[in-house]
């Protein structure tokens, strides 16, 4: 304990004579060019870097990758659910492609508002690569659960399916 303690102690001075000679010298530097040293702020500095005709000239605009169905569902493994769901339902659409997504949206993992159906729309439309039905015919239509016999149909093997993932939540 002593030992780590005098080691402490030795960078701590170690530390000290750095900050004075540093201090000094830029003191020095200052005397010399007349001009006081600012304190940095990196969020100024990144900006006016990304201003700078350089970085413009060499920095890439990379294409935004357009959303998948898995980009809306916040769950870790979002990605295996998306995949499950695709091989069970391979050309479901319409109504029943509603379900599966009121479904996701009752265990918490599939949140979408008024400005994001557009997007999850054509998600969805990338995502199961056939005819999903009209925007209309997605959420255009109001979810009735006691009298569509295909609603409990599909919550119910999506319940099984997804069982082993929302288990935790």
């Amino acid at each position: 304990m002593k030992y780590l303690f005098e080691y402490h102690s030795s960078t701590q001075a170690l530390f000290n004579c750095q900050n004075l000679n540093f201090n000094n010298h830029l003191a020095e530097v200052e005397k010399i060019t007349g001009h006081k040293a600012q304190n940095f702020n990196a969020q100024i500095f990144i900006q006016e870097v990304k201003e700078t005709l350089v970085f413009k000239r060499f920095s890439t605009n990379l294409p935004q990758r357009e959303k998948l169905f898995r980009d809306f569902i916040s769950h870790e493994k979002n990605s295996e659910i998306e995949s499950i769901i695709l091989k069970k339902y391979p050309t479901i659409k319409g109504k029943k492609l509603r379900y599966i997504i009121d479904f996701l949206i009752k265990k918490e993992v599939l949140t979408i508002t008024y400005g994001t159906q557009t997007e999850l729309y054509n998600s969805l439309k990338r995502t199961f690569n056939c005819n999903i039905g009209t925007y209309p015919s997605i959420f255009g239509y109001t979810v009735n659960e006691t009298k569509d016999s295909d609603y409990s149909r599909i919550t119910n093997e999506l319940e099984m399916l997804l069982n082993d993932y929302f288990k935790v939540l």
